[in-house]
C-alpha cells in the first residue's frame, strides 16, 4: 500500500521507538482534504455511515497523496486525517457514522495517539461513539499484539472499530482470531460478480457465519451492479457500499441513487480548503 511498507517491517515494530513521530515538529509539505462516499443499510433505506476518503486540494487521487508519506511524516498524516475528517463532518452536519481510515502502524502508544481525535470531536461537539476507526487490512502489520491493544483502547474510549478491505490482505482469519472489531468490510475482489462465481458465494456465506457467530457487523463494498446487490442480500448482508449507490463527493456528501435512501442527504460542497 505505501511505499515505506519494507522500512517498517525490517524492524520489530516498537524497537525504540519513543514516540518520536508524535512530535508536533514534524511538518507535512503538502496539504489535503477529504471526499465522503457512504455506506448504505438497503434494508432502512437509510444512511449507516459516511467513509472519509484522502483527497488532494485540487481533487487530486488518494494514492497519489499516499505516495508521499515516508516514516518520518506517517504519524503526522494520520493525526491530520483525523482532525481534517471529523472538522468536515461537523461542517456538513452528518448525523451517520463516520468512518475515518488510520494506519496501525503510526500508533505507538494509543492512549497517547488518540488525545488529537478526542480533541477534535470535542471542539466540534461531534461525539466519540459516532466514529469508526477502520484497519486497512492490507497494511502489515508486524505484531498483532499491538494491534488488538489498539483496537481495545479505541473500544474503551467508546469508538467504533473496523477490519477494512477483510480477504484481500495479510492475516485473513488469523486476524480475526486475535481479536474482533466490531465491523468487518469484505473486500471487492469478493463481491465483484458475485452473482457468477460460486467460489466466491461459499466463501462469503462462511463469513457471513463467523461475524453472525461473533456478533459482528458485516458491510460488503464495491458495489457495482444490482446483481452484485441481490446476491449478497440473498446471504442476509443489509450494509453496502460502492458505485451503485453512489461515488465519493470532494468535500460534500454525495447525492445518492434513487430507491435506496428515503431522503436524499447531500450538502454543497465546501469550497475553501481545510
Amino acid at each position: 500500500m505505501l511505499n515505506i511498507q519494507s522500512e517498517l517491517s525490517e524492524r520489530p515494530f516498537l524497537q525504540k521507538l519513543e514516540c518520536a513521530g508524535c512530535s508536533d515538529k514534524v511538518a507535512l509539505d503538502f496539504d489535503f482534504t477529504m471526499a465522503f462516499q457512504p455506506i448504505i443499510n438497503v434494508e432502512r433505506k437509510e444512511i449507516f455511515a459516511q467513509e472519509a476518503l484522502v483527497r488532494g486540494l485540487n481533487r487530486e487521487s488518494a494514492g497519489s497523496i499516499l505516495s508521499r508519506l515516508t516514516s518520518q511524516n506517517l504519524y503526522k498524516f494520520d493525526q491530520m486525517c483525523r482532525v481534517k475528517a471529523v472538522n468536515l463532518a461537523a461542517r456538513l452536519n452528518i448525523e451517520s457514522l463516520l468512518s475515518i481510515n488510520f494506519m496501525p502502524n503510526a500508533v505507538y502508544r494509543p492512549e497517547n495517539c488518540l488525545r488529537t481525535t478526542l480533541k477534535a470531536a470535542a471542539d466540534n461537539d461531534f461525539p466519540v461513539e459516532q466514529i469508526i476507526f477502520e484497519i486497512t487490512e492490507a497494511e502489515r502489520v508486524s505484531d498483532n499484539a499491538h494491534l488488538k491493544n489498539i483496537v481495545t483502547e479505541y473500544q474503551r474510549h467508546g469508538f467504533k472499530t473496523a477490519l477494512d478491505d477483510f480477504g484481500a490482505g495479510y492475516a485473513g482469519l488469523n486476524l480475526l482470531s486475535a481479536f474482533q472489531p466490531d465491523i468487518i468490510k469484505l473486500d471487492m475482489e469478493l463481491t465483484r460478480s458475485i452473482e457468477s462465481s460460486r467460489v466466491k458465494q461459499t466463501i462469503v456465506k462462511s463469513i457471513v457465519g463467523v461475524c453472525a457467530d461473533l456478533g459482528i457487523t458485516l458491510i460488503a463494498e464495491g458495489i457495482e451492479t444490482r446483481e452484485e446487490l441481490e446476491t449478497l442480500r440473498d446471504f442476509g448482508i443489509e450494509l453496502f457500499q460502492g458505485y451503485l449507490f453512489a461515488k465519493p463527493a470532494f468535500q460534500s456528501l454525495a447525492p445518492i441513487a434513487d430507491g435506496f435512501v428515503a431522503i436524499q442527504n447531500s450538502s454543497p460542497a465546501i469550497a475553501e480548503a481545510v
